[in-house]
């Protein structure tokens, strides 16, 4: 799955997350320990009125990624992450940082079912 996301969403943009994010007001996304996305919908809202418009370009990595599964339709992940980014300005910039989630087989596939992401700075 992992390798998955880091491949569609760097070949065709942020909208693929959408692909890979559970459609359920369980879904969840925080950063930096705070809630960023509370259900699938305000995800979906801010990818698609916001962020597509503002990147033109990802470029998504993980390293060393740990998968530990807690049963058989549920896992715990975590990775470290590399992202260069290139905005519709035409600047760019890069993060790293750690990314720990866990996913959900559903009848579509492996999904997130919360993510949370950490910047190092």
């Amino acid at each position: 799955m992992m390798d998955s996301v880091s491949k569609q969403v760097s070949q065709h943009g942020p909208l693929q997350w959408l692909n890979y994010f559970e459609d359920t007001a369980v879904f969840y996304m925080a950063s930096e320990g705070k809630i960023v996305f509370a259900g699938f919908e305000a995800a979906q809202k801010f990818i698609e009125d916001t962020l597509v418009h503002q990147l033109s370009a990802i470029s998504l990595q993980w390293k060393d990624v740990h998968i530990d599964s807690l049963n058989e339709k549920t896992a715990a992940v975590d990775t470290y992450y590399h992202e260069d980014l290139k905005l519709s300005n035409d600047s760019a910039f890069h993060e790293n940082g750690y990314c720990t989630a866990i996913v959900h087989l559903t009848s579509a596939g492996w999904k997130f079912r919360s993510l949370h992401w950490s910047v190092s700075k």
